[in-house]
């Protein structure tokens, strides 16, 4: 099966002949226009409909798949994929058109890994650093080379955009909108404490994952544009954006997000040899959470711990961790101790919104104590 690319940009030609390398087999190939089967079309790239058209004319038995960022876009003989999508809806696609089965190939994880890391940003650094031990840790004083982690930039990717955002509305007392893939927006007003959007949970996971493309092109493999920030007054605002109705606290959007972009991977310029100190336990109420995620926690609250401590010290993957630390680091949970303070114990805030198993543990630990000291007086 021949397929041709028209207006699809150079990064996103590169991801869809990825995808049909190693997940049918080599069972379509790449070509010209005038001897493919089927052609792929960006609908949202200038004049695209129309070379579309011109090619038809040229070659009426030739069937076409289009991206677009506009649901309601519909065009006669063209089966419409919204973006952004997965690979599985572009085969699914594929083989809807051509009316033939596409094989069913697992994606072999080697070479396609190392490809796409290498074009988004993901692929593992050689880390080589002094060890800082942390206080009354068993670690021992070493340099050690680890090409097992993986890095990411947040500006990359919807992450960076936003907490930034919420640094500048925390500084200047302003709200501040995000908008991106159209009518998509997030807005911003750390003084609430409270995000709003009109993106669904699902639409946040997926866009969350989703690189933001260097050129500022929306890709539909799941490229982004490069979101457009405005500043706003609070009043202007309330007016702007009275219609989005759903809104969610600010520490549990950033932590959510966080905890999708990372997936085990950890933001650029941090050691994972550095002490970091979580400044206090946070609210997980509305999270599915393991017993994993609550020993990293409670480990971490005890003291100020560097991360490869923590994979040491529980015997959890350094995915896990580097992931819990991605989202508290987005949620504004995370600290790095200066040298004279790392060796004591750090005072914690106590969380107003307490989530039900810490309300219940300071529960328990106070009955506890106050049965201690009347036992004491007896």
């Amino acid at each position: 099966m021949k397929i041709s690319l028209l207006g699809i940009d150079d990064k996103l030609q590169q991801s869809i002949a990825l995808v049909f390398k190693h997940r049918t087999e080599n069972a379509v190939e790449i070509t010209a226009e005038d001897s493919a089967d089927i052609t792929i079309i960006d609908l949202d790239q200038e004049d695209s409909l129309q070379c579309y058209r011109s090619a038809l004319q040229r070659r009426p038995a030739l069937k076409a798949i289009g991206f677009t960022a506009k649901p309601e876009l519909a065009v006669d003989g063209i089966v419409i994929l919204n973006k952004p999508m997965s690979a599985n809806l572009l085969l699914d696609a594929v083989q809807k058109v051509s009316g033939n089965a596409l094989p069913k190939t697992r994606m072999k994880v080697g070479s396609a890994a190392s490809s796409l890391g290498k074009r988004i940003g993901t692929q593992k650094k050689v880390v080589e650093t002094q060890v800082t031990k942390p206080a009354g840790s068993k670690l021992t004083d070493s340099k050690f080379t680890d090409s097992s982690i993986s890095y990411f930039n947040p500006d990359d990717y919807l992450l960076g955009t936003i907490m930034r955002a919420v640094n500048e509305s925390r500084q200047k007392d302003v709200v501040i909108s995000i908008s991106f893939y159209g009518d998509r927006v997030i807005v911003v007003d750390d003084s609430s404490k409270i995000i709003k959007t009109n993106l669904s949970s699902s639409q946040v996971r997926a866009f969350s994952v989703s690189a933001i493309n260097e050129h500022g092109v929306e890709s539909a493999m799941g490229g982004l544009g490069k979101p457009v920030v405005e500043r706003l007054w609070r009043a202007d605002a309330k007016t702007r954006f009275a219609d989005i109705t759903l809104s969610m606290p600010q520490e549990i959007f950033m932590w959510k997000l966080g905890a999708n972009t990372s997936r085990g991977r950890l933001p650029e310029n941090v050691n994972p040899d550095h002490l970091i100190e979580l400044r206090r336990w946070p609210n997980l109420t509305r999270f599915n959470y393991s017993d994993d995620d609550m020993r990293i926690i409670a480990y971490w609250m005890r003291q100020p711990s560097c991360l490869r401590h923590l994979v040491e010290s529980l015997g959890i993957s350094e995915q896990l961790v580097f992931r819990m630390y991605t989202a508290a680091y987005a949620a504004s949970l995370t600290h790095e101790p200066k040298p004279e303070a790392a060796a004591t114990a750090v005072a914690v805030a106590e969380h107003r919104e307490r989530g039900l198993l810490s309300s219940i543990l300071k529960r328990l630990t106070q009955r506890k104590t106050a049965g201690q000291m009347q036992g004491a007086a007896a």
